[in-house]
């Protein structure tokens, strides 16, 4: 949870979930963030008014550029799925749940899996065969080709 706090404090971007306060009691972690009006791209993917070029086009420009942000930062999405991907009804995009995330400016011996089946990039996988795997935005960028496949 301190990962994940950490790191949501520390991104700004119009198309990623913001943080605003965070209230600890003795036995909860309260996280005041965003309201936002929309639905994950999945259960947008088969209704025929966003299966128009222009729309899917937008959508995936707008991701690429939240990775090139969050590459920028040096932080790893890790989740990256349909349903961590909202879309607003204003048609933009808004990223949530980085609670798999990592700063990948501290790189360490990484042994655990993360993602979600079907957006795992390989080198996930060989993460228990080789002794040191640094995650890096590849991962992100093999789940957005995914998500675009999917789209």
């Amino acid at each position: 949870m301190q990962n994940y706090i950490k790191i949501m404090r520390s991104v700004n971007h119009p198309r990623i979930i913001s943080l605003h306060e965070v209230y600890e009691t003795d036995d909860a972690i309260f996280l005041v963030m965003d309201l936002i009006d929309g639905q994950p791209l999945e259960s947008i993917l088969y209704r025929p008014a966003y299966r128009k070029s222009h729309i899917l086009v937008k959508m995936m420009r707008d991701l690429l550029e939240v990775l090139d942000y969050l590459a920028s930062q040096g932080i790893v999405h890790r989740g990256l799925n349909l349903q961590n991907i909202l879309l607003e009804k204003t048609g933009s995009i808004k990223l949530i749940d980085l609670g798999s995330a990592t700063n990948t400016n501290f790189p360490d011996k990484r042994t655990e899996r993360f993602g979600t089946p079907g957006f795992i990039s390989p080198e996930i996988f060989l993460c228990d065969k080789i002794s040191s795997v640094s995650w890096s935005n590849k991962c992100d960028v093999f789940s957005a080709g995914c998500i675009f496949f999917y789209l």
